[in-house]
């Protein structure tokens, strides 16, 4: 597929526990069609889109990551240069919210500092039988400061907010040189924070008191960028 010149590529990286509609959300987005029956991802699913925020062409290279376990230490290697990661529990299993936490600590770990993160409670057409309310989650998402949307991949509804504002976010910060681009093929360009790529090749060394500072810089920012949205 041909993109624009100049297009800003972004790599997205969508993350939860095994059938809580990661597939379907990413589908829905990138097609605009709802799959009911759509068999698990092994490993690591990309699919490509291109938009346009803030008057320039975007890029993104979504990844549908596996939910099972056994798949965890395939899909950890995408983390590495995410501009974004999306992470979704399914509102109808309680199961799904319990594990945020499994989740949260590998973003923390393996994620730069510039990753913007979403927090998506999906299944919403389900909501007779919801087991997390918007108050549990809500206040999940203000304490680890990421961004709180409740979807239905099933009707699209917010689906392409969660994927339209944290492109906003990145553009606008990389507009306002606040972050920066490295690399020169479509499925290598990411977006990291300020620095040297040196920089980013030490992330590998750094003690646990370090990968906090890290956490907290970019929880700091997204909260920022929340804000001025």
């Amino acid at each position: 597929m041909a993109y624009p010149d100049g297009a800003i590529h972004l790599k997205f990286i969508v993350i939860g526990e095994q059938s809580c509609g990661k597939t379907a959300l990413m589908r829905r987005f990138t097609e605009q069609r709802f799959y009911s029956k759509a068999p698990p991802t092994l490993t690591v699913d990309v699919t490509n889109k291109a938009i346009i925020v803030e008057n320039t062409n975007v890029v993104l290279h979504i990844a549908d990551t596996a939910g099972q376990e056994r798949f965890r230490a395939v899909t950890k290697s995408y983390y590495r240069g995410s501009a974004a990661v999306v992470l979704v529990f399914d509102i109808t299993q309680h199961t799904t919210f319990e594990n945020l936490g499994v989740w949260l600590t590998d973003i923390e770990n393996l994620t730069d500092v510039g990753t913007v993160c979403a927090l998506v409670g999906n299944k919403l057409d389900l909501q007779a039988n919801r087991q997390v309310s918007f108050g549990e989650a809500q206040a999940f998402a203000i304490e680890n400061r990421m961004t709180y949307f409740e979807t239905s991949a099933k009707t699209g509804l917010n689906v392409d907010s969660v994927f339209l504002t944290l492109t906003n976010m990145i553009v606008k910060r990389v507009k306002g040189g606040e972050m920066r681009l490295r690399g020169d093929k479509s499925d290598s360009v990411v977006v990291i924070g300020k620095g040297s790529d040196d920089d980013e090749d030490e992330d590998d060394d750094e003690d646990d008191d370090e990968r906090r500072r890290r956490r907290d810089e970019r929880i700091k920012k997204q909260n920022e960028d929340s804000c001025s949205c």
